[in-house]
């Protein structure tokens, strides 16, 4: 499970455990208010203010647990890039391995493959030394955190450097292109007509040139057209299904009409949405096995919409280290525009546990207000954070684009 600290949680901390541990060394009274204030304030900081050597120590232990959280996030998008890239790798080498070993397919197909398979490997070796400063800067961060605030106002400038270095890479690399101009057509020039000529100077005229009517329908006669030579394949990653895959078909687990309102009910097979495996099970569990696999399917009811969740978990202890999926317990989605919706559990089960397998079955339905339906039909989702009984986790979301497919099919 992952925990993440937030400014009220970063103000309880310095208004009330600081003082205690002696960090402190100034004796300026504040407030819990005063110090959720000032948090708020360090979370708008783009760079250090001029005033920065005039604040209290409580100050500066505040600004260095607000600028180890704002790390915590930098790193998530940094980790994001490098899983995207990873798994962009994965699929070209696979499509490269596949045509390799067909025959049919020309060189020149496959030496284009063997390119962009290059290109993949090198922005995931891009992305992954991103990520590893990133961490770097958060574990060089965490530690700050246990100095006293003498050291820690020292360190200020260079620790909040690297933060804003990370934050101005990351903006340079995932900045837009600005649209190039777009040159005017050319204006139609109409097509010249080409007539045959008869050179009459080329023709021998005297009496011992041969056959004169041999001479005329040589020149006269036209050239062959060669054929065209066949062009090699090239290959396109948009035609790859491995990589683009083809649209779901609508198909439905369930559909009544309720014969008294009229109104109708649908609901969707479940389609994988992603499989999660944490270090820790990686370590227990058989090579190849995941965790966690959720399967997601979408219904309506007349106007209504839900998300229907289906987390299969191998853990004999799943029970206890899950919880279940709580009345109320949220669902939160992050888009791959960095925009966040919650939603709401309706279901009420603590799970179904399959000892003969070791597998545990949590289902949730989480309904979906308008605004978060149209939010879903339009952009593709990233990221995923279930609140179990037992705190919450966050999941990369491998189906980007399932609950886009999902809407259209229950409208």
């Amino acid at each position: 499970m992952k925990y993440t600290l937030n400014p009220y949680k970063i103000a309880l901390f310095l208004g009330f455990l600081c003082p205690m541990l002696g960090q402190a060394q100034d004796t300026i009274p504040h407030t819990l208010q005063d110090s959720l204030r000032f948090a708020q304030q360090v979370h708008t900081w783009t760079s250090l203010p001029s005033y920065k050597d005039s604040l209290f120590d409580w100050q500066i232990t505040t600004v260095t647990a607000v600028l180890n959280e704002k790390l915590s996030g930098t790193q998530a998008l940094f980790e994001r890039d490098y899983l995207a890239a990873a798994m962009v790798r994965t699929q070209i080498e696979a499509s490269h391995d596949a045509i390799k070993a067909d025959t049919t397919v020309a060189k020149d197909s496959i030496a284009a493959v063997a390119e962009t398979l290059k290109l993949a490997k090198k922005e995931e070796k891009n992305t992954q030394k991103n990520y590893a400063s990133a961490v770097s800067a958060k574990t060089q961060m965490e530690t700050a955190l246990a100095q006293p605030a003498k050291t820690q106002r020292k360190n200020l400038p260079k620790n909040f450097k690297k933060w804003a270095d990370l934050e101005k890479k990351y903006t340079q690399i995932h900045a837009l292109p600005e649209p190039a101009a777009v040159a005017p057509p050319p204006a139609e020039t109409p097509a010249v007509v080409e007539t045959a000529t008869l050179d009459t100077a080329s023709v021998d005229t005297s009496a011992q040139s041969g056959n004169r009517l041999g001479q005329l329908k040589k020149i006269l006669k036209p050239k062959e057209k060669q054929p065209e030579k066949p062009k090699p394949y090239q290959y396109d990653a948009r035609q790859d299904v491995m990589i683009t895959p083809p649209a779901l078909p609508c198909t439905f687990a369930l559909e009544r009409k309720d014969e008294f309102t009229g109104v109708v009910y649908k609901e969707t097979q479940k389609v994988e949405l992603f499989r999660f495996t944490n270090n820790v099970m990686k370590k227990a569990l058989p090579e190849g096995q995941p965790h966690i696999i959720c399967l997601a399917g979408m219904a309506s009811e007349g106007s209504d919409a839900k998300i229907l969740l289906e987390f299969t978990i191998k853990d004999l202890n799943a029970r206890r280290t899950f919880g279940g999926l709580a009345p109320k317990s949220i669902l939160s989605l992050r888009f791959l525009d960095g925009e966040l919706a919650t939603v709401f559990n309706d279901a009420n089960q603590e799970g179904q546990f399959d000892a003969e397998s070791g597998t545990a079955v949590f289902r949730g339905a989480y309904t979906l207000p308008s605004s978060v339906l149209r939010k879903l039909e339009k952009n593709e989702l990233d990221q995923i954070r279930v609140a179990w009984s037992t705190g919450y986790e966050d999941y990369n979301v491998q189906h980007i684009g399932l609950f886009q497919q999902l809407s259209n099919c229950i409208k």
